[in-house]
C-alpha cells in the first residue's frame, strides 16, 4: 500500500573533509511539510551507480518505513542536472534553517524558565512548569541529528552553566526544594551527551560495515550463523568488555532460533550502544531503545544486577510483539531459559506465565516465530483455530495490554508490592474466562494441567517450571519445580 510520499529526491555529492558521499535527501509528501535527510556513504573507488542506488533506496527504504509503491517515487540527481540540484540544495537548506531556529528557541525558552521559581519564591506551578520544558529540551536535543554538533556542544554546555547559577541562587535564597537541581541537571546533561556520541557512531559504523549477509547467500550451518552473529559484537566499538561477556550469553538462544532476521541483526549487534546513567526510572532497570540500551541508576548496581538487565535488554534486541504484555513474556522466557537458570530476574512473573500459557496452546514454536519476526498475526491465526471468534481474540489482547500498561505505570512509581497486591487477583479473574475459552475438549491432559497450574500461579510472583520450552539443552533437574519467590 503506497503511503502519502510523492516524491524522494537523492543529490549525492564527494565531501572531500571525508572522503564520503554526502547524500542528501528531500522528501515530499502529498499532504504536509517537505522533510530532509543527510547521511554518508562510503566513496569507493571502482564507484558503480547501480550497486549504490539498490544500497540508498534500501536504507531509505528502512529508515523512511517505505512500501514497494514508494520506491518508484526515489529520483537520484545526475551531477550534469544542475537546475534540480540547486533547487533540492536551496530548499534543503530552508528547512534546516527554519528546523534550527524553531528548536533553538524552543531550547533557550527552556533554560530562561529555569530561573522562574528562584524569583518568584518557588511557586509550585512555575516550577513544575520549569522541569517539564528543561526535561522537553534533553528529549528533543537527543533527536538533533540535522543540526551542526558544535551548536549542539554549545546549548548543552550553557544549560550545564544555567544549572551552576542556579544552584548559587539556590543557596542564596534557602530554597532547598528546588525542582531541578545540579547534580540532576548534570547526569541529564551527559545521558544526553553520551547519546549523541552513540548516534554519531552508530551513524559512521553502519556507512562502513560490511554485512554478509547482505544479498544473496548460500546456505550455512546455524553454527555458521552464531559465530558470525556473536562476531559483531566484537567488531562494535561502543561496547565494553563486560557488555561482550554477557552478550555472549545469547549464543544457544541465537543457535536454536531458526527464525531470527540475521541481516538487521547483524547490522544492530555491530553499532548499537550501551549507556549507563545515574538517573532513575522508578524500578525499571533498564530501557531498549532502536540505537541503544541505557541501564539507570548504575553506579549503585552491583555486576549481577547489571547483567541481569542487560541481558532482558539484549533481548529485546533480537524479537518483539505487538502486545507489550507479550513482548515482556516473551523475552523474559527467553531470558529465564538461555541465561538465568529457570530463575525470574526481572519481575514480569505474570507475563511469563500467560506467555507459558500460549506456548502450551499453540506449541513454543508459533511463539518463538511470531516473536522473532515481529509478526502478531501468527499468535492471532493460531488462536482463531481455537476459538474463531475475532471480538474474543480482541477483548484477550485488549486485557494484556492494558494489564501490562498498568504494571508499567505503578513500576515507574516504584509501587510494584501495591500493584501485586490489588491489581493482580483482579487481572487473574478477568483471565480465567478467555483461557478456558482456547482450551479445547481434546486438548491433552497434560497440557490442560500445566495451565491450570500456570493460571494459579497469577498475581503470586510464582515461579513454576514444568518444562522447557525452547532450550533443550538443558537437564530435567529444574523440572516440575514450584515455589514462590
Amino acid at each position: 500500500m503506497k503511503s502519502d510520499v510523492q516524491n524522494i529526491y537523492v543529490v549525492p555529492t564527494f565531501d572531500a573533509e571525508h572522503q564520503k558521499l554526502l547524500n542528501q535527501v528531500l522528501i515530499q509528501y502529498e499532504k504536509g511539510h517537505p522533510q530532509y535527510l543527510e547521511f554518508f556513504s562510503p566513496c569507493q573507488k571502482n564507484f558503480e551507480r547501480k550497486k549504490y542506488e539498490r544500497k540508498i533506496k534500501k536504507r531509505l527504504g528502512k529508515w523512511l518505513h517505505l512500501s514497494k509503491e514508494d520506491f518508484t517515487s526515489i529520483v537520484f540527481i545526475r551531477e550534469e542536472d544542475e537546475v534540480s540540484k540547486q533547487f533540492i540544495l536551496k530548499t534543503i537548506g530552508l528547512l534546516k534553517d527554519e528546523k534550527q531556529n524553531r528548536k533553538e528557541n524552543l531550547f533557550h525558552f527552556a533554560e530562561i524558565s529555569t530561573f522562574l521559581p528562584g524569583f518568584t519564591f518557588h511557586i509550585l506551578p512555575l516550577s513544575a512548569l520549569s522541569a517539564v520544558f528543561s526535561v522537553l529540551a534533553i528529549q528533543a536535543n537527543s533527536k538533533r541529528r540535522c543540526l551542526p554538533r558544535n551548536g549542539t556542544d554549545g546549548i548543552l554546555k550553557l544549560k550545564f552553566g544555567f544549572s551552576l547559577c542556579l544552584l548559587c541562587m539556590n543557596t542564596i535564597c534557602r530554597i532547598h526544594d528546588f525542582s531541578m537541581n545540579y547534580e540532576t541537571m548534570y547526569h541529564q546533561y551527559k545521558l544526553s551527551h553520551d547519546i549523541n556520541h552513540v548516534l554519531s557512531e552508530r551513524k559512521i559504523i553502519l556507512d562502513t560495515v560490511d554485512n554478509p549477509f547482505d544479498g544473496e547467500m548460500a546456505t550455512i550451518s546455524s553454527e555458521m550463523v552464531t559465530d558470525i552473529l556473536l562476531d559483531s559484537f566484537t567488531l562494535n566499538p561502543l561496547l565494553r568488555e563486560c557488555d561482550l561477556e554477557i552478550a555472549f550469553k545469547l549464543e544457544q538462544y541465537i543457535h536454536d532460533n531458526p527464525y531470527l532476521d540475521y541481516e538487521n541483526l547483524y547490522d544492530d549487534f555491530s553499532s548499537f550502544g550501551v549507556i549507563d546513567t545515574d538517573l532513575t526510572l522508578g524500578s525499571i532497570g533498564g530501557q531498549k531503545f532502536d540505537e541503544f540500551i541505557i541501564v539507570y541508576d548504575s553506579s549503585n548496581r552491583d555486576f549481577l544486577t547489571y547483567q541481569r538487565i542487560l541481558e532482558h535488554e539484549l533481548v529485546h534486541r533480537t524479537g518483539h510483539l505487538g502486545n507489550s504484555f507479550l513482548n515482556e513474556g516473551m523475552t523474559s522466557f527467553i531470558v529465564y531459559e538461555y541465561m538465568e537458570d529457570f530463575k525470574v530476574t526481572d519481575g514480569y512473573f505474570d507475563q511469563l506465565l500467560v506467555t507459558k500459557i500460549l506456548c502450551e496452546l499453540i506449541t513454543p514454536e508459533k511463539m518463538l516465530e511470531a516473536y522473532s519476526k515481529d509478526n502478531m498475526n501468527i499468535i492471532k491465526r493460531e488462536l482463531l483455530k481455537l476459538n474463531p471468534e475475532e471480538e474474543n481474540y480482541q477483548a484477550f489482547m485488549n486485557l494484556l495490554e492494558q494489564y501490562g500498561k498498568e504494571m508499567k505505570k505503578y513500576s515507574k512509581e516504584d509501587r510494584m508490592d501495591e500493584f501485586f497486591q490489588i491489581r493482580a487477583p483482579q487481572f487473574k479473574n478477568d483471565l480465567y474466562p478467555f483461557i478456558d475459552s482456547y482450551m479445547s475438549a481434546d486438548l491433552e491432559e497434560k497440557k490442560r494441567l500445566n495451565i491450570l497450574t500456570y493460571l494459579h500461579g497469577i498475581g503470586q510472583k510464582m515461579n513454576i517450571i514444568v518444562d522447557s520450552y525452547f532450550n533443550q539443552n538443558v537437564s530435567n533437574a529444574h523440572k516440575k519445580t514450584y515455589f514462590k519467590e
